[in-house]
């Protein structure tokens, strides 16, 4: 998530807004903390009114209109439906992707949001992680006492025209 952050940064913005998930997972609190060290690392000052816990309360609590107000010109979701949401809200109250705000998601599961564009998303290589777990079990099925097997995969930015106006 981090990284997500840095393209933010790197293409122009810098106040950012948090929105998570209603669905409970471990992996959503580790992405918000990802959100919170990425813009530590970039300088990006985070306050409390500009994250989310999920586009539910974004919606009820406020609208987009006023985030804007704050200055968020970036919205980091914690995952591609998430960010979906937050599109269709923001074209229900009649803005932009990414000209009013720019938005990007995690997982690289959803490609097009509401309006078209190409969403911007971490793609944490599911595929290759699903290969790797596999490799792994079938080691143990064979070997049980065998030491412990640690494969690492490296995800990647798929950058979209979600996230910096044409």
């Amino acid at each position: 998530v981090a990284a997500i952050v840095r393209h933010f940064t790197q293409s122009g913005h810098q106040r950012l807004a948090w929105v998570g998930s209603d669905y409970p997972a471990s992996f959503f609190v580790d992405r918000q903390a990802g959100f919170l060290k990425g813009c530590l690392e970039q300088g990006i000052e985070v306050r409390g009114e500009n994250i989310f816990a999920s586009a539910g309360e974004l919606e009820r609590d406020a609208n987009l209109h006023k985030l804007l107000k704050r200055g968020i010109t970036g919205v980091l979701c914690a995952n591609d439906v998430v960010a979906l949401h937050v599109a269709a809200l923001a074209q229900k109250q009649g803005l932009r992707i990414p000209e009013d705000f720019g938005i990007a998601g995690f997982d690289a599961g959803e490609k097009r949001l509401p309006g078209g564009q190409v969403l911007t998303s971490y793609d944490p290589g599911l595929a290759e992680l699903g290969r790797s777990a596999v490799f792994v079990a079938m080691q143990r099925l064979k070997d049980p006492g065998a030491p412990r097997l640690i494969h690492l995969r490296e995800g990647r930015l798929q950058e979209g025209a979600s996230t910096v106006p044409d």
